[in-house]
């Protein structure tokens, strides 16, 4: 039987076979701006008052649209025998309005090596252009925030009328988690927190992502990068592939496209491979995802949610320190913080957060993203954490999901229902 105000949902694949979906829309406002959060409601098919809640990454991933590709299939079909799991879409993104997708493009010349300074001052200009967009349409982009997420997560759990619920989050998911742990712990009974990225980590420090990287690539692999990153900063590269146009390379533009292939392993064995045989094939395969990002689109909700998250004046001193030394320097978050004044971002105030809620954190040894070396300061915030160490998990999520064991605790952990 639906539940009044619920549709029916089609569902494919394995979870579908276990449990009724059923999809609606909510409005929710925590303090700020009422949005239309969309809503699919997997149901175990035991009535309660209980659920497990997905927060999706990003920020700026759509929980549905994961849903639909299948991110979620394992770990829902292995819940749903237990509890019912809720997904949906955050303020601002894929399906919940309003929404912020991005407005403009890079645009940026391909021929051309690109040098840091100059890419700063066109990310700048399109940052301004995008906020005038907006702007001129009347929407308030300062109701994207960190904090505002995780007051819709509680107005939603209050919407559907949970006594009680779990959180499962991974990379920014896992910080939103956070967020909403320090809002209302008493009704959260678990939480597993992956790829874990503390409240005051949104801007990675040089140092943790390159010692990751380590880990991954070798110390040899990195020592090799720096290497070819200084060549191209001295003497740029010009590429011509079949299917592209010819493309300019220079050391910035190296270190742009590792950053984007540290997140998951067919990237980071991309990378080792490159390095490890001729470098003319590695900077082949670094012209195409150059040329994707120079003509992709550009900021968007993340800009928003990162720009206006807390980071202490410390932590931005030491980045501007350690990107001298580091052998990425500060890609991994580029073009912040560099575009926050052209937004008009005001940074939040810094989240407290003491939770003794029984938390799961699970991280990879290879995860350049969120390194291992962020949960010092976490597990500081959480008294009743225990850590889950996936050796070789990079910072995609199916490294988690479809492994049996780590699954397995996962499952364990969010469907055990804590008086």
């Amino acid at each position: 039987m639906t539940e009044a105000g619920w549709a029916p949902l089609e569902l494919a694949g394995k979870a579908s076979a276990a449990c009724i979906a059923e999809r609606r829309f909510v409005l929710v406002s925590g303090a700020g701006p009422e949005t239309a959060i969309p809503v699919v409601r997997l149901r175990s098919g035991t009535p309660s008052n209980r659920a497990v809640l997905l927060l999706s990454g990003g920020p700026g991933e759509s929980c549905l649209g994961e849903l639909a590709r299948g991110t979620y299939r394992a770990l829902v079909a292995d819940l749903v025998g237990h509890v019912d799991v809720i997904a949906f879409d955050q303020r601002g993104v894929g399906g919940a309005l309003p929404g912020v997708p991005p407005v403009v493009r890079w645009d940026l010349p391909l021929w051309k090596a690109a040098r840091r300074d100059e890419v700063v001052a066109v990310a700048r200009a399109r940052a301004n252009s995008s906020r005038e967009y907006w702007a001129a349409r009347g929407l308030d982009l300062s109701q994207f925030t960190l904090e505002q997420s995780a007051q819709d997560v509680v107005a939603l759990a209050k919407a559907l009328h949970l006594t009680a619920f779990a959180i499962f989050g991974a990379s920014y998911g896992s910080q939103l988690a956070q967020a909403v742990l320090a809002l209302d712990d008493e009704r959260i009974d678990r939480a597993v927190l992956c790829n874990v990225e503390g409240l005051t980590q949104t801007l990675k420090l040089p140092s943790f992502v390159e010692q990751a990287l380590a880990r991954a690539i070798g110390e040899a692999g990195v020592t090799k990068l720096g290497e070819l990153v200084a060549t191209l900063d001295e003497r740029p590269a010009r590429v011509d592939s079949a299917g592209i146009p010819t493309v300019g390379l220079s050391g910035f533009d190296l270190q742009r496209a590792v950053a984007r292939w540290m997140g998951n392993r067919e990237g980071l064995d991309r990378l080792r491979g490159g390095l490890q045989g001729e470098s003319r094939s590695l900077l082949t395969a670094v012209a195409r995802e150059v040329a994707q990002w120079r003509l992709g689109p550009f900021g968007g909700i993340q800009h928003l949610i990162d720009g206006t998250t807390h980071t202490t004046k410390r932590r931005l001193a030491t980045i501007e320190f350690e990107r001298h030394q580091a052998v990425l320097g500060d890609v991994a978050d580029f073009p912040l913080p560099h575009v926050i004044e052209e937004w008009q971002l005001q940074s939040a105030s810094a989240i407290q957060l003491r939770s003794s809620v029984p938390t799961l954190l699970v991280s990879g040894t290879h995860d350049c993203r969120t390194p291992l070396e962020n949960l010092t300061e976490i597990r500081s915030q959480l008294s009743h954490a225990r850590e889950l160490v996936v050796a070789g998990g990079t910072h995609h999520l199916s490294d988690y999901l479809s492994h049996p064991p780590t699954r397995r605790e996962v499952v364990e952990h969010l469907a055990s229902d804590v008086a």
